[in-house]
């Protein structure tokens, strides 16, 4: 994978072919139908320390006309979850402005809401079970981080003796 949070490239060598030959007519092109289903791997993952503010809020003219800003100010969200969104599209010859498939933007069909993408999701917050969130969603919302948490948090430091 290569890019950056908000735009990221899996390139070929990052695929394999899993398509199920078993069984097929001796008409069939066997490579085509192993092709014919893809595996891609990459890695998404927000830095450690995320500061999230309300949409729209103008983080760069309150640090101007406030002397800056120490991570301390009232703004930040410390409650809640970060919802990460993915518009998922494939393209040839590095044109990306016209994509050849793509999840959303198709004049075909929405495969986010083919593959049962739903745009309300009721969850719960695992520090409070008894509490049940409804989370409403857009299609392409997939990956839930909770914003008072961060990555480290997953890890422990052990020595081996």
């Amino acid at each position: 994978s290569i890019g950056f949070h908000d735009d990221i490239i899996l390139a070929r060598w990052v695929r394999t072919f899993i398509g199920n030959t078993e069984n097929l007519p001796s008409t069939v092109d066997k490579q085509r139908v192993k092709k014919s289903v893809q595996h891609w791997y990459g890695e998404y993952y927000l830095p450690n320390d995320v500061y999230a503010c309300e949409p729209k809020f103008d983080v760069i003219e309150y640090a101007r006309t406030h002397n800056g800003i120490d991570f301390k100010e009232d703004f930040w969200l410390r409650k809640g979850f970060i919802i990460v969104n993915f518009d998922i599209r494939t393209v040839k010859n590095k044109d990306f402005e016209n994509p050849v498939l793509s999840y959303r933007d198709t004049p075909n069909c929405n495969m986010w809401q083919i593959e049962g993408n739903s745009t309300v999701k009721d969850g719960f917050d695992l520090k409070a079970p008894e509490n049940t969130i409804e989370f409403k969603l857009e299609f392409g919302d997939i990956v839930f981080y909770r914003a008072d948490e961060k990555a480290s948090d997953d890890y422990e430091v052990m020595g081996t003796h």
